[in-house]
């Protein structure tokens, strides 16, 4: 037993975490999404984004059929967000539609 004038040291102890723990407050990425396009200008630069990350290798959208798809959304954007009660980044998201043929089945 030791004597009650000694001290017991302790060793310390480092603990090495490659990763902190996140938050569950936080989302695991909260990076802020940039404004919608308000502009034709802006429509045209981000149907243009758009066709050269996703579809440009398909080879069937021109450069002239990009800016005519976006200026038509950028006439008709506040419209139709009116219309069907949309938020302005959703009816932004809506011109990436405007690349692509849809077929509906119907049996």
């Amino acid at each position: 037993m030791q004597a009650p004038d000694q001290q017991t040291q302790t060793p310390n102890v480092v603990i090495f975490m490659p990763n902190p723990p996140v938050s569950a407050e936080l989302p695991a990425h909260s990076v802020t999404p940039p404004p919608p396009p308000q502009t034709k200008e802006e429509y045209v630069e981000y149907a243009e984004t758009f066709v050269t990350n996703n579809i440009e290798h398909f080879g069937k959208v021109t450069e002239e059929s990009v800016k005519t798809i976006a200026e038509r959304a950028a006439a008709q954007a506040d419209i139709i967000a009116e219309e069907l009660g949309l938020r302005p980044e959703t009816t932004a998201e809506l011109v990436k539609l405007a690349f692509y043929d849809f077929v509906i089945l119907c049996g």
